[in-house]
């Protein structure tokens, strides 16, 4: 018989509904779809929060991270090299995870298999 293993707390209703659509050998591919959606706009909510799916905040920037970020810019530092305006405000809006594109949260994704739905990234970090 096939299982459903969901790490997720507190969707006990949701995870109860799922273990009784495998035992009834229903198509589950609805059903994992939405989980899917659903766990990307989780996800995706959390890079606007900066925090993990334990609630805590993300670890700040390092310093050479923000100062990579900031470089990557024109105009960010002054003939002296200290950080113009545009580089302040670019150093006091860095969020963590999150470059110029935001790419790695844009593409997170996930694949429904069979019994399974899978969410993650295929950029290499």
């Amino acid at each position: 018989m096939a299982g459903v293993r969901i790490h997720i707390t507190g969707l006990d209703e949701a995870t109860r509904a799922l273990r009784s659509a495998v035992r009834a050998g229903h198509d589950l591919t609805p059903a994992l779809r939405a989980w899917g959606e659903y766990m990307l706009r989780i996800t995706r909510g959390r890079f606007d929060r900066q925090t993990g799916p334990d609630g805590r905040q993300w670890a700040p920037n390092t310093a050479t991270t923000i100062s990579r970020y900031v470089g990557s810019y024109a105009g960010t530092r002054r003939r002296d090299g200290e950080l113009s305006k545009k580089g302040d405000r670019l150093t006091a809006g860095k969020k963590a995870l999150q470059g110029r594109t935001k790419r790695l949260r844009n593409e997170i994704t996930y694949k429904v298999g069979a019994n399974s739905v899978t969410i993650g990234t295929n950029l290499p970090y």
